[in-house]
């Protein structure tokens, strides 16, 4: 039984991480902008958010189910 609880707390202990991984990824994403200084022409914003390459976030795969 002990062993039981201990799985699925490690297990659970892992999808929190991978979750609290991809929040963390996610607030830093939103703190990129695209003005440098002064005001910008909507033609010059258009072509700076064009250039900026946004890595797109890792989905875990699902592990499988142990066999029992």
């Amino acid at each position: 039984m002990a062993m039981h609880n201990a799985t699925l707390l490690q297990e659970e202990n892992s999808r929190l991480r991978a979750e609290n991984t991809r929040q963390k990824q996610r607030r830093q994403n939103r703190r990129a902008f695209i003005q440098t200084g002064g005001s910008i022409t909507i033609g010059e914003g258009v072509a700076t958010s064009e250039h900026q390459t946004v890595p797109k976030a890792k989905v875990p795969k699902a592990r499988k189910a142990p066999k029992v």
